[in-house]
């Protein structure tokens, strides 16, 4: 019998091997520089690049997804990996217990192909729904949707959406959607200004992930927001709206976690030291820390008032304008 379900593991991770090809880009971009292993005892588990194990959940492949999640005495985290006809689909479930109650996440992200890069499954939209649950309830009911929107005593939502492109009729160029490198919402308001820094092929990720704080010390946008150009309330966003809120209702967290609360200090020491380097971006662009869209949009209006002749006339100046922003603006 050992010798049989030995065999089913090791051809389940056979399996798995090559349908997580498909998967690449989905889960380069949520575990970073991950291993597919197996164990010893015939567990298999990623191992991401913090070092993490997610262990993979057997069955899963046969419902046409790939899940994996991890587990200890205060949290859990779970994903399930989806195809959704030439896109992919990733469904995340995060928990953290408080003293008084639970933190509950649902992650949704839709990946696939942009302007960037049509060869590479990206980051498109992501929605996060957060739950705060008050009192003491099993794993089980926590990741359970319906009990959380019937239990929740504060529900908050984000998401962030990949700028798009339209036509209007009688105009030669496409127009985009918005002024900003991504579309981000907070409970319904509209606050894409607050991350105008964050572009590239990886915007919507990073945007995310600095919303939440889970951000390197050394990464760019840090380096970015110690300038004092960017709003520096980019980073850790939700704690810094939510977090009060969450504390006087379920208290503090059983694992605390001192990694947010050392970035936020590191930003204060530094707010304003750095000063705006040249930088290359992902989408071959380059530009200077601590510029923002909008800054830079403006540089470029006052460097054509100059090329062009004071007797040019307004309309002829704004086609010039249209033909200078279209080149570069892009998904």
């Amino acid at each position: 019998m050992d010798k049989m379900n030995n065999d089913n593991v090791i051809k389940q991770y056979e399996l798995l091997k090559k349908m997580i090809i498909y998967y690449r880009d989905a889960l380069n971009d949520v575990f970073g520089k991950y291993e597919l292993c197996i164990s010893k005892n015939n567990t298999i588990f990623i191992k991401s690049e913090s070092g993490k194990k997610f262990i993979y959940i057997p069955g899963s492949i046969d419902k046409n997804c790939i899940c994996f999640s991890t587990k200890d005495e205060y949290s859990y985290d779970g994903f399930c990996f989806e195809l959704v006809e030439n896109e992919i689909s990733v469904n995340e479930i995060k928990v953290d217990l408080h003293k008084k109650g639970a933190n509950v996440e649902l992650v949704q992200r839709l990946y696939g192909k942009s302007r960037y890069n049509k060869g590479k499954k990206t980051l498109l939209d992501l929605q996060s729904t957060n739950y705060v649950i008050k009192g003491n309830y099993s794993f089980e009911n926590l990741t359970d949707t319906d009990f959380l929107e019937r239990t929740s005593a504060l529900t908050t939502i984000f998401s962030a959406h990949m700028k798009y492109f339209h036509q209007i009729e009688g105009e030669i160029r496409r127009f985009v959607s918005t002024i900003y490198p991504s579309h981000v919402y907070f409970n319904g308001e509209d606050i894409s200004q607050v991350y105008e820094f964050v572009d590239g092929i990886d915007k919507i990720s990073r945007t995310y992930n600095l919303y939440v704080g889970n951000v390197k010390k050394e990464s760019d946008d840090i380096k970015i927001i110690i300038t004092g150009l960017a709003d520096k309330n980019s980073f850790n966003y939700k704690n810094k709206n939510i977090g009060n809120q969450v504390q006087e209702l379920i208290g503090e967290l059983m694992d605390m976690d001192v990694h947010e609360q050392m970035i936020e200090e590191h930003i204060e020491r530094n707010l304003g030291i750095t000063r705006p380097v040249v930088v290359g971006l992902s989408d071959a662009n380059r530009v200077e820390i601590g510029i923002t869209p909008t800054q830079s949009r403006k540089r470029l209006d006052d460097k054509i008032d100059n090329i062009i002749d004071d007797k040019t006339s307004s309309k002829v100046k704004r086609f010039i304008r249209k033909l200078v922003s279209s080149r570069n603006i892009s998904k």
